[in-house]
Parts: C-alpha cells; structure tokens; sequence
C-alpha cells in the first residue's frame, strides 16, 4: 500500500485538553507499507516513508521512520482470529521541531484481535489492536487501534479506523494523547489494485496537536 497523506493544524490541545492557537504546521507524508504471508501462521511487516514537514518557520525534509516485524496468529476463535506482532523501529531524520517521532529508534510489540461479521445484508470485518512502542529514553506510548470496513457492493470496502495513543513522547518526554479518527473509501478496479480516498483527524487529545487532512492510496496484491 502506498499513501500520500496532507495533514495541518493551526490549534493544538495543551496539556489540559483545551484548544489553543499554535504557529501554521504543515506535512506531507508519503508511505510504502508490505505485508508477506512466509506460511499461514506467520506475516512480514514492512512500512518506510518519506516527510516534508513546516513547522514554527522551519522546514524539514527526508526519511521518516521505518518499521520491520512480524506478526504471528496464535489461536482461530470460532471465526476470528488472535494474533501477536513485534516491529522493530529504525529512526529518520526529520523531527527537530519535537512534533514528530521519527528520530527515535525503538520497538512496537502488541496483540490483535480480528473478525468477519455480516449485518443487514452487508458483509465486514473488525479488528482491535493493542500494545505498547517503546522509544528508548523512558519515552514510550501505550496505543490501541480499532479498525471496522463493511462491503456495501463486492467491489467497495468503506473504512472507519480509529488510533488512540497515550504516554511520553519522543523526544520531549511530554506527557500527553491523542485520539485519530481515519474514514476513507476502497475500490478495486482490477483483481490486484485498489485505489482508496480518505479523511483523517485529530479529534481529542493533551499536548498534541489538532492536525487533520486528506490522503490517498494504491494498494497492489501479489
């Protein structure tokens, strides 16, 4: 999957939760993420990108962080499935303004949970997530992540994901969290690709910033 993502903020929450103005923040993020099935039980994860960040009159450009891992299915629960993931963290070089992570190496382990559900005619799918990154420092955050998508034609696939992220940030160590919210649509025009649209935002949160913006993919099976 490959996701060109513009996000921006002119406010952010301060560490009470409250909305106050900051100076314009500005970031395009483009991502190349691949998951490998080795066997039935075992996935390779990898996830690489590239910024283009603005922030307080400053300006940063290169590669972000990069993820590598796996995740391993443990147990089928009637439908669904529990599996286990482990990445490792290789930093990147943008992040002196303290609003991005990605000068950090580090670690994300956490346990997930999946299932498939059909409502009112309409087949879909859930999924939660749960886990801690750990940034090295004492800086570290505990995350979990919600993902629903329902097949309303055979070909569409509508996504309402959630990121929920609290702790100490990278690199100030601030205390804070934040909560995401992505809505998009999936459509798949040929058997292997995919083209998805979306909107994402920060919709509550302390010490992080109220950024939101559009964002784009193409997703490819092999």
């Amino acid at each position: 999957i490959v996701t060109s993502r513009f996000s921006g903020a002119a406010t952010a929450f301060n560490a009470r939760g409250y909305v106050t103005a900051i100076p314009e923040y500005r970031k395009f993020e483009l991502s190349a993420q691949a998951e490998y099935g080795m066997t039935r039980d075992l996935t390779l994860l990898f996830r690489a990108a590239g910024e283009d960040v603005r922030a307080f009159g400053a300006r940063e450009t290169g590669p972000g962080a990069s993820e590598i891992g796996a995740r391993l299915r443990l147990a089928d629960v009637g439908a669904g499935v529990v599996s286990a993931q482990a990445l490792a963290i290789a930093p990147g070089v943008v992040g002196r303004s303290g609003l991005d992570e990605t000068r950090r190496a580090g670690a994300d382990v956490r346990l997930l949970v999946g299932a498939p559900f059909s409502a009112l005619g309409l087949r879909g799918f859930f999924s939660l997530e749960a886990g801690y990154r750990a940034q090295g420092a004492r800086a570290g955050e505990w995350r979990v992540e919600t993902t629903l998508g329902w097949r309303p034609r055979e070909n569409w696939l509508v996504l309402t994901q959630t990121y929920f992220a609290a702790g100490r940030l990278a690199p100030a160590r601030i205390a804070g969290l934040r909560l995401k919210s992505d809505m998009s649509v999936v459509y798949r025009f040929h058997r292997n690709w995919s083209a998805q649209a979306g909107y994402g935002s920060t919709v509550a949160g302390r010490a992080a910033l109220r950024e939101s913006g559009p964002f784009v993919a193409l997703w490819a099976r092999f």
